[in-house]
């Protein structure tokens, strides 16, 4: 059906009975049109918690928004987790794997830095730290988990998809992108104007800068209802970066202890996969179901 906008950023929901709603976010220009093909999911096939990312066209990069010159680019349908995957998500991986018999493994995996293993062994299980045993950090199951390697996030993603039944995986850096941004480019998940307000970043909480839980910034939403991608944690992606480091992974977003500027999406980076950071977790995706 055609529709008459004027010209601006525009949120479609496209409602079908049957069907699971469709947040569609369209950019019309002066004296353009915007025409895309739609694919509708039932309700079932969307996990409880995640967002639908319809495919087509985006716009990426662009100075102002920390990347290059402007590129048009594209991406596929996909289902994204509506936060980054919480302590408590990861806490329950860890203690399937010493279910398991895989204590050796959750031992590599849990949360780290350099040789001190920030969460507690006990009694065959892992749980987190309380002020007494860290005074430097009381970890709270809400916080989205951090301080993992790229390697420890895939196997997140493995468990994930072993128990559910379904490939789980991380985006891509530019379905992180428009994960993001929607299609007119805006600088942050809310706009183009920065408020340490909206995203949780390093200026945003009063006191020491501290991890919040993954809700604490309901404004940090995307076109597509995704929330915490222009702050609270940076989350590894599947790619590499240019063939000069190819055994380096990518990783996108605004994080807790990190700037303003950092939050930008369309600022890049990439460490060695094997490397960890205080401000770099993980958040599930999934491609629909083909058949």
């Amino acid at each position: 059906m055609d529709v008459v906008l004027p010209r601006g950023s525009w949120l479609c929901v496209l409602r079908h009975s049957g069907f699971a709603d469709v947040r569609l976010p369209v950019r019309i220009d002066r004296e353009g049109t915007w025409t895309q093909d739609i694919n509708l999911h039932r309700p079932d096939e969307i996990p409880e918690g995640f967002c639908g990312v319809p495919g087509g066209p985006f716009e990426s990069g662009g100075p102002w928004a920390g990347g290059g010159k402007m590129e048009p680019g594209t991406t596929e349908d996909l289902f994204v987790a509506r936060f980054p995957t919480t302590c408590a998500d990861y806490l329950a991986f860890l203690n399937d794997l010493c279910a398991r018999g895989d204590s050796e493994k959750a031992r590599r995996s849990q949360p780290r830095d350099g040789d001190k293993r920030w969460w507690i062994e006990e009694g065959g299980r892992f749980r987190l730290p309380v002020r007494v045993e860290d005074p430097k950090m009381e970890w709270d199951p809400r916080w989205p988990v951090f301080s993992i390697n790229w390697s420890d996030a895939v196997a997140f993603c493995d468990w994930k998809s072993r128990n559910a039944g379904r490939i789980f995986r991380l985006m891509h850096e530019e379905e992180y992108e428009k994960a993001t941004r929607g299609v007119d480019g805006r600088v942050y998940s809310y706009g183009d104007e920065y408020d340490g307000s909206y995203a949780h970043t390093n200026n945003s909480l009063p006191g020491r800068i501290s991890p919040a839980p993954v809700d604490s910034f309901p404004a940090d939403e995307s076109p597509y209802g995704i929330r915490g991608l222009s702050g609270g944690i940076e989350s590894w992606c599947a790619n590499a970066p240019e063939v000069r480091y190819q055994d380096w992974r990518c990783f996108r977003g605004g994080a807790w202890s990190n700037t303003s500027g950092n939050a930008r999406a369309a600022v890049r980076h990439a460490i060695p996969l094997a490397n960890l950071y205080w401000h770099l977790g993980v958040r599930l995706a999934l491609a629909p179901r083909t058949s």
